[in-house]
């Protein structure tokens, strides 16, 4: 993968973390159970997007070098989609295939202070949410 692709992905995955309010230390201590649900994509071509939760903006932060967000605990609605980008580097050429899937919305349960991982299963082409 040449150095501009990754540049482009590195500034999108940013963007995405960031899309949220960051208000991260206010919502941590205002909500101590909050549950934190980390945002995992397999590779690099990947992109997991949370539209919104309950119908509003996520509450974003990073965990390491993952993104994720936080839920009060109880069930909530979270409006997902995802993407997987293809890169051929045959011949000469180079193409570069998006290939997006529906929005979806998925049905989830936290529990206090619980940490859960969010992702995508290209095989079995659907929403994964786990305890961690």
């Amino acid at each position: 993968m040449n150095a501009y692709v990754k540049t482009i992905k590195n500034w999108l995955a940013g963007l995405l973390c960031l899309k949220g309010e960051r208000r991260n230390t206010d919502y941590l201590r205002d909500n101590p159970d909050a549950a934190t649900v980390i945002v995992e994509c397999p590779n690099s071509n990947d992109l997991l997007t949370v539209h919104n939760v309950d119908g509003q903006q996520a509450i974003w932060d990073s965990h390491g070098t993952r993104s994720c967000f936080y839920l009060k605990p109880g069930e909530h609605v979270l409006s997902l989609s995802h993407k997987r980008t293809e890169i051929n580097l045959a011949g000469s050429f180079a193409t570069c295939v998006a290939i997006a899937g529906k929005d979806a919305e998925k049905q989830v349960a936290v529990k206090p202070g619980g940490q859960y991982v969010l992702s995508y299963d290209y095989d079995k082409k659907e929403y994964l949410f786990a305890e961690l």
